[in-house]
């Protein structure tokens, strides 16, 4: 049963509804990204910017894929927030 409540839970993503300019995002965005700890940001920087996959990332940086699994989703929670509040990101509420 876990494991099936497991495979069905969504998964955050990395926002891409951003509230500021492609030219803004460059400076802005690797200051946020800079506010993660260093294996945050190395995990998301393998992950979305090299393309990697996880299993990848995991042999890169010398982890299980499980516990690379859980730093990247810690890593992209973190980073949301961090992008909340720095007003680069905001939630679209549906109704």
């Amino acid at each position: 049963m876990v494991d099936f409540w497991r495979g069905h839970q969504q998964m955050d993503e990395l926002p891409i509804n951003l509230l500021i300019s492609e030219e803004e995002i460059g400076l802005d965005f690797q200051e946020t990204l800079g506010r993660l700890p260093s294996p945050a940001q190395q995990a998301l920087l393998l992950r979305y910017c090299e393309d990697l996959s996880v299993f990848e990332v995991a042999h890169i940086m010398e982890k299980s894929y499980k516990a690379t699994e859980s730093l990247l989703s810690r890593a992209r929670s973190a980073f949301k927030e961090a992008l909340t509040e720095s007003g680069m990101y905001h939630e679209e509420v549906k109704r």
